[in-house]
C-alpha cells in the first residue's frame, strides 16, 4: 500500500491490490493484473498502462497527453475528469462518470460506459464493441464504425428525417389504424344519422380489412354499408363494403376489403340508413379518449363531433414512411380516363320542369367543354331568357341563360375565343347555340341539366355534348 505521496511511476508490474492516495504520473510502461485504487488523479506523459485482468480505480482526474491505456481484458472506473491527446485502446471495460475530452484516438472492441459528457476533436473507431453514453456527446473529428450498429432516440419536440429511404433494411409495416380503445359498450350516437371517421395522415397503401363494433338486438342478422371517401366532403371511393352481426350478438365484425388505398388521409362512413335501436355501435362518447389524428363526423357535410370515438378498425398494410413538405411545389398533373363524351337530348321538356342531360357522376375530374342547343318547340313559347342550362358542380348549381350569353355579345357577333361562345342565334324561333370553352373541375359530383322557366305547356328542346375526365 502507498499513502500520502505523489508517485512517478516507470516500469512497474502490479501484481497485488495497490491503494494510492495522493496523484501519480506515468512515464514508463505499467502492467496491471491485480487491482489499484487511485484518489488522486492520474498523468500519463509517456509510456503506457496495460490492464491485462485487474482493474484501476480513478476517484480523480486522468490527463493522457503521450503514451497510451490498453485495456485487454481488465477494467477501469474513473470519476473525475478524463482528458486524452495521446491513445486509447480498448478491449476490456471502461467506465467513466465524469467527463472526456479526447484530441487523441480512441479505439474500441470492447466496452466504455460514460454517465457525463464526452467532447472529441480526434477520431473515434469502434471496430466490435459497445459505447454506451448517458451524458452529452460533442464530436468535431470524424467517428468510424466498421461494424455493430448505432441506435438514435429522438429527445422530446425532436424528429429526425433519414434520407436513405432506398436501404433495404428500410421496409413498409403493418398497422391497425383506431381512434382508441374503451372500456365500456359503445352505443350508438343518440341522432342515429350517418356518422364517420376521418384518418388524416398515413393511410396510403393497401386496405387490407374492416372491423366495427356492432350490438344487434334482434332474432336475424343485420347487415350494414360503410363507404370509404378520401376527405369528408369527397365522392365515394370504395362502396359495398358491407358488415353483418348475427342475431342477438356484440362485438366487432370483421370485412376483408383488400383494396390499394392511393390517398394519404381516409374517411370511413356508414352509408346505411337504417340504424334503428335494433343496431347499435360504430361510435360512442368518451371525453377522456386521445383522437390523435382522428375525428369523427355527424353527417358528410363535415360537422365534427366533440367527445365521440368511432369503434372502427383499419388493417393497413403501409408502405415506407412519407417526408413532410413544406415551401414551393411543382406537381405533375394525375392521367385521368375519359368518363364519356356524349350528346343527350330531350324534345320534350315542358315550362316549370328540369331535365337532366348528365345525371350526377360521382367522383373527381373536369368536364373539357360543353355545346348547348336550345329552342322553343313549334306552337309554344319560350323565350331565350327562360331557357336555361344548369352546371351542378360540387352540389353547387351555376345556372347560365340563352338571354345572358345573347346579351354579354349584343346579338351582333357569332363565335369568340371567350368561355362563352355565341355560335348561332334566331330570335324569331327562339333558337340559340353556344359552347363554353373553358375547363371547369370537380372534386366530388358533376350534373348538367336543362330548365324550362316558361309556364306550364309551353314545351321546349335541349341537346348538349360534352367530354369530361374522371380521376382513376
Amino acid at each position: 500500500m502507498v499513502t500520502g505521496r505523489s508517485d512517478y511511476i516507470d516500469g512497474v508490474i502490479i501484481l497485488a491490490p495497490v491503494t494510492i492516495t495522493g496523484n501519480v504520473t506515468i512515464t514508463g510502461p505499467v502492467e496491471v493484473t491485480g487491482s489499484v485504487t487511485i484518489s488522486g488523479s492520474v498523468t500519463i506523459t509517456s509510456g503506457h498502462i496495460i490492464v491485462d485482468s485487474g482493474s484501476i480505480t480513478v476517484s480523480g482526474n486522468v490527463t493522457i497527453t503521450a503514451g497510451h491505456i490498453i485495456v485487454d481484458s481488465g477494467s477501469i472506473t474513473v470519476s473525475g475528469t478524463v482528458s486524452i491527446s495521446g491513445t486509447v485502446t480498448v478491449s476490456g471495460t471502461v467506465s467513466i462518470s465524469g467527463t472526456v475530452t479526447v484530441s487523441g484516438t480512441v479505439t474500441v472492441s470492447g466496452t466504455v460506459s460514460i454517465s457525463g459528457t464526452v467532447t472529441v476533436s480526434g477520431a473515434v473507431t469502434i471496430s466490435s464493441g459497445t459505447v454506451s453514453i448517458t451524458g452529452t456527446v460533442n464530436i468535431t473529428g470524424p467517428v468510424t464504425v466498421s461494424s455493430g450498429n448505432i441506435n438514435v432516440a429522438t429527445a422530446g419536440g425532436t424528429n429526425i428525417i433519414i434520407d436513405k429511404l432506398t436501404q433495404t433494411a428500410y421496409v413498409g409495416r403493418r398497422q391497425t389504424m383506431y381512434p382508441g380503445e374503451f372500456t365500456v359498450d359503445p352505443t350508438i350516437y343518440a341522432d342515429n344519422s350517418k356518422f364517420g371517421v376521418w384518418f388524416s395522415h398515413g393511410c396510403l397503401g393497401f386496405f387490407n380489412s374492416l372491423s366495427i363494433w356492432l350490438k344487434n338486438t334482434t332474432g336475424a342478422p343485420l347487415t350494414i354499408e360503410y363507404r370509404a371517401k378520401a376527405f369528408p366532403e369527397g365522392p365515394d371511393i370504395l362502396t359495398g363494403l358491407n358488415v353483418t352481426q348475427a342475431a342477438n350478438t356484440t362485438g366487432y365484425v370483421n370485412i376483408f376489403v383488400r383494396k390499394p388505398w392511393y390517398y394519404d388521409s381516409l374517411f370511413l362512413y356508414n352509408y346505411s340508413t337504417d340504424y334503428t335501436t335494433s343496431i347499435q355501435g360504430g361510435i360512442y362518447s368518451d371525453p377522456t379518449v386521445q383522437k390523435g389524428g382522428f375525428w369523427v363526423y355527424s353527417d358528410l357535410s363535415g360537422a365534427q363531433l366533440s367527445d365521440v370515438v368511432a369503434a372502427y378498425r383499419l388493417d393497413m398494410y403501409l408502405p415506407v414512411g412519407s417526408i413532410p413538405v413544406s415551401g414551393t411545389l411543382n406537381t405533375i398533373v394525375i392521367p385521368n380516363s375519359v368518363g364519356t363524351i356524349s350528346h343527350p337530348v330531350n324534345t320534350s321538356i315542358n315550362g316549370g320542369t328540369t331535365a337532366d342531360l348528365l345525371a350526377t357522376v360521382y367522383g373527381a375530374g373536369e368536364m373539357l367543354g360543353l355545346n348547348v342547343f336550345t329552342r322553343q318547340n313549334v306552337g309554344s313559347t319560350v323565350t331565350d331568357a327562360d331557357q336555361h342550362i344548369g352546371i351542378e358542380v360540387d352540389g353547387t348549381a351555376y345556372v347560365i341563360k340563352a338571354s345572358d350569353v345573347v346579351s354579354i355579345y349584343q346579338a351582333t357577333v357569332l363565335g369568340s375565343a371567350a368561355p362563352f361562345v355565341l355560335l348561332k342565334y334566331d330570335a324569331s324561333l327562339n333558337l340559340y347555340c353556344w359552347a363554353i370553352t373553358q375547363k371547369i373541375p370537380f372534386q366530388r359530383s358533376l350534373r348538367i341539366y336543362a330548365r324550362n322557366n316558361a309556364a306550364a305547356g309551353q314545351y321546349m328542346t335541349a341537346e348538349v355534348m360534352f367530354i369530361y375526365t374522371l380521376l382513376r
